[in-house]
């Protein structure tokens, strides 16, 4: 009789894909299809959703469907057509795809894997018992198997209640222990509100960075913009607008990194410069123009690109409204008010029109607008030249860029406006301004928020797109494979999309140098990791999820970076993120070297592994995630276990004796002893309780559904 561990029965689209997952896995498949071919006379669907053409990227063939479809950025519900271009994810729209097209792709695809299928059979019945059951096919010999799995969408009566056939299994799970995840996880933190101020807060510390400002910048203009808006008589819709918009200001600001280093040659210091000049004056803005176009080129090719930058004053206009249009999508993305999304496109107008969008200024200008414009230039020269320099241009551009009267109540309580403003304490102090109602993130927004992170990411360079939204994919699909928790791989996914947030602090002269990186650039490369786990430090709810994101580049030997220890990778979650990170940047081109193709990526990942630098369960999940074909390795058993002392001591978490454990395993009970005590002593226990006990600490036992 021919043995298998699962027979599949049905070849249609979800046979398939069961066939394929588990062959990635390792498993040895049949499918049996009663088809002798997998031509279908008529198709019951049309197409493939975002989120099925996200598992098939992760697997690595999605582009085997998306050049033979066509994609629709809407989906019908009812009778409404829903806009999804705008979700958090590189695969917005639907593939219109007949199922007789994307069952034959799929048909390829399980073929390239090498499973096996039974055309022109079916099953006719079963037989189970304690260890496996026996398939009967019409016209084809039995097959023995483990596992039974209907899916041919029809309930026959041979399979008796139930089309999946079930057998309970123990398996090992090595490296992440029981009591080391009771360590780590907080039950339920994926599910837990969080305020938006602090998701939003942590965002604000990178666009900081970003935009050449110390770190408090945006949340103390938070502070000042409230504090001016309650002297305003502002109402608390306006105030709780206002707030956001003053953390959300430069959300937008790598929307133009990767042409603005082309054109500055530092895409952050000519930031930080700008923002403390007089853009109405075209004195200040040519001397502007004069210092950092073309920064560190020949005069020669400064001078022209000078007089093209000069020549098409347009190219600025549309950077900064596009600034502002990256910055309310965020706001849409995490549900804010509808203020806050109106405000956010006149953080560059002026009072007299003279800003951007033209022509806009007075009162038709949002009042958050408003009260932004004054308390962020008041923030940003205190820092370049203390109260009385913000003090002085705060009035001298009274009526120009500011509203009047703003600035007459600005004025005024500066002084007990900067004795408040400790920079230790900025965190709290702006957390504590959030004007009431206080809003509250769950679920999906918190998901849209990091979905948010990864696209700002992602907008700092052409090079960088789709990383973290791929990292984040391909680590989820393999969290799934070694076994996590629903609730830590929900929580990895965040982290994962955010793990590279602190990219925006090093400039694209380096990301995007064609050549080896010197020393000074190697440092602040290796400081982009310590940032992103310190934009999320100062929230508790938050600083378990930063530290995971920071760790994406830390190794089992501790010679990764920013910590540079082996603790820092000592949770699975970990340990995948850092493989997932590795391979999705090796399968994408850099400046500097081409992308590697899957057989490349894996031959380098592997070879981390070989050097004790990734960690193998981790790389195995992350590589059958990628689509390849994974061997399972030997495993390491604790305490020194050999293969049949595991046996034995399964048996005995069963409760068996030594003489249904010697009958099941074809020894005697006096070996069955020997082995028992071999246990103990290895285990460091002297009864079967603290056998079983100890077996559940190291995750030894698993009951699989």
């Amino acid at each position: 009789m021919r043995e298998h561990a699962v027979v599949i029965a049905g070849g249609g689209p979800t046979g398939l894909m069961l066939a394929a997952e588990l062959t990635l896995a390792g498993v040895d498949v049949v499918v049996v299809e009663l088809r002798t071919s997998q031509e279908l006379e008529s198709s019951r669907s049309g197409g493939l959703h975002s989120r099925t053409i996200e598992v098939l990227d992760q697997r690595g063939v999605a582009e085997r469907f998306v050049s033979a479809g066509e994609m629709h950025s809407s989906v019908g519900y009812g009778y409404i057509s829903l806009d999804i271009s705008d979700f958090p994810t590189r695969h917005n729209y639907i593939l219109a795809l007949w199922q007789s097209h994307f069952e034959r792709i799929l048909a390829e695809w399980v073929d390239d894997l090498g499973v096996r299928v039974l055309r022109g059979s079916e099953v006719v019945g079963c037989t189970q018992d304690d260890t496996g059951i026996d398939v009967e096919l019409a016209g084809d010999t039995p097959i023995r198997a483990r596992y039974l799995v209907g899916c041919d969408g029809r309930r026959r009566t041979e399979r008796g209640t139930d089309d999946v056939v079930r057998i309970a299994t123990l398996t090992y799970h090595p490296h992440v222990s029981a009591r080391d995840r009771a360590a780590t996880a907080r039950p339920g933190r994926v599910e837990q509100p969080i305020r938006a101020a602090e998701l939003v807060g942590a965002l604000s510390l990178a666009t900081d960075l970003g935009t050449g400002q110390p770190l408090e910048h945006a949340l103390r203009t938070a502070v000042l913009a409230v504090r001016l808006g309650e002297l305003a008589g502002a109402t608390s819709e306006e105030l709780s607008d206002t707030y956001y918009v003053a953390l959300l200001h430069a959300s937008g600001c790598t929307s133009n990194s990767h042409e603005a280093a082309q054109l500055f040659g530092d895409d952050i210091a000519h930031r930080a410069a700008f923002f403390l000049i007089d853009p109405s004056d075209p004195a200040q803005v040519l001397g502007f123009y004069r210092e950092y176009v073309g920064a560190g080129r020949p005069d020669d090719v400064r001078e022209g690109m000078l007089e093209a930058a000069l020549a098409n004053p347009a190219r600025a206009a549309e950077s900064f409204a596009a600034m502002c249009e990256v910055a309310q999508r965020f706001s849409s993305w995490l549900g804010l008010a509808p203020g806050v999304e109106e405000a956010l496109e006149y953080v560059f107008a002026r009072w007299d029109g003279r800003g951007l969008p033209r022509e806009i200024g007075g009162e038709a200008l949002p009042l958050p607008a408003r009260l932004l414009h004054v308390a962020r230039d008041i923030s940003l020269f205190l820092s370049a030249g203390g109260p009385e320099e913000a003090r002085a241009v705060i009035e001298r551009r009274a009526g120009e860029a500011y509203e009047p009267r703003l600035v007459q109540l600005a004025l005024g309580d500066l002084d007990d406006a900067v004795a408040e403003l400790d920079e230790a304490r900025m965190w709290g102090i702006a957390l504590a301004h959030e004007p009431f109602p206080q809003v509250m993130l769950t679920g999906e927004r918190i998901d849209a928020g990091f979905g948010a992170i990864a696209a700002l990411i992602g907008l700092k360079s052409p090079w960088l797109r789709e990383h973290c939204v791929g990292v984040a994919e391909l680590a989820e699909a393999a969290a799934w494979r070694v076994g996590l928790p629903a609730d830590e791989i929900a929580f990895l996914r965040r982290a994962a999309l955010a793990h590279d947030l602190g990219r925006i602090s090093v400039p694209n002269a380096i990301w995007e140098k064609p050549g080896p990186l010197g020393l000074g650039e190697w440092e602040r490369v290796r400081l982009h990791s310590y940032f992103t786990e310190r934009a999320f430090a100062h929230c508790p709810e938050l600083a378990d999820l930063g530290r995971l994101a920071g760790s994406h580049h830390e190794r089992l030997d501790g010679s990764g970076y920013h910590h540079g220890t082996e603790e820092a990778v000592h949770r699975q979650a970990a340990r995948i993120l850092a493989a997932a990170d590795c391979y999705t940047a090796m399968r994408e081109a850099r400046p500097y070297r081409p992308a590697l193709d899957p057989a490349a990526a894996r031959v380098e990942l592997e070879r981390e592994v070989a050097k004790g630098r990734l960690d193998a369960s981790a790389v195995d999940a992350v590589l059958a995630a990628a689509g390849h074909r994974v061997a399972k390795r030997p495993r390491e058993l604790p305490g020194g276990l050999t293969e049949r002392e595991l046996e034995v001591l399964l048996a005995l978490v069963l409760g068996h004796s030594n003489q249904v454990i010697a009958d099941d395993l074809g020894i005697s009970a006096k070996t069955v002893g020997h082995h028992v005590q071999h246990v103990y002593q290895k285990a460091g226990v002297r009864s079967r309780a603290a056998a079983t006990v100890w077996a559940f600490e190291h995750e030894l036992v698993q009951s699989a559904p």
